[in-house]
């Protein structure tokens, strides 16, 4: 009658995301390290937990070290993170803007922008700090595009159609946030415009 679960993984993020990010303790409240949002890609071997610090962590969940760590410069909390399996991004957003950066990251830039996981640091121009590692087909945690709206975001979505209902294919964007209209934005790097 009372189940017990127990956790498989400890997946300790605040350790993880220490002395990343750019969280000021005198104009937001909490503990950074506090996990905010979290989401799984299409397989379920990969991970990411946003954090009230501004910090995103993709993780492998065969281990307990994350692959990478994406910061957000505005120090705010992550209110959304999603993979998009069709262009093989994650999509992470605070209140300022949603960030669209390379979850897997294309063999050339990755080999050219190897470093130990404890030096990885994202300074929005890839691992390497090269400007060759930006783009779709960049190495892992580079940009593909930022969006920023005319007024703060609580929540996105990628939007579908009836042919792809989950909006992994699609590249239009909807925002919900502080005011009384939806924000949209079309990102055509993510993918095609919906048929609707």
């Amino acid at each position: 009658d009372n189940v017990h679960l127990t956790p498989f993984l400890n997946l300790d993020v605040a350790s993880a995301t220490s002395g990343h990010g750019f969280f000021d303790e005198n104009t937001n409240s909490g503990f950074p390290g506090e996990v905010t949002s979290v989401c799984f890609d299409n397989s379920g071997i990969q991970m990411c937990a946003g954090t009230r610090g501004g910090n995103v962590a993709l993780y492998d969940m065969r281990s307990s070290k994350p692959l990478f760590i994406k910061e957000h410069q505005y120090g705010l909390p992550i209110h959304t993170v999603q993979f998009h399996s069709g262009s093989g991004t994650v999509l992470s957003s605070d209140p300022k803007l949603v960030k669209i950066w390379n979850a897997k990251g294309s063999a050339a830039a990755s080999s050219s922008s190897m470093q130990r996981r404890d030096d990885w640091n994202d300074d929005d121009a890839g691992v390497g700090g090269s400007s060759n590692d930006e783009g779709p087909d960049g190495a892992l945690g580079s940009i593909v595009a930022n969006v920023e709206g005319a007024a703060d975001f609580s929540h996105f979505i990628t939007s579908g159609d009836s042919a792809d209902s989950s909006g992994q294919n699609n590249g239009l964007l909807l925002c919900a946030g502080e005011q009384s209209k939806v924000q949209s934005f079309y990102c055509p790097v993510l993918g095609a415009a919906p048929k609707w």
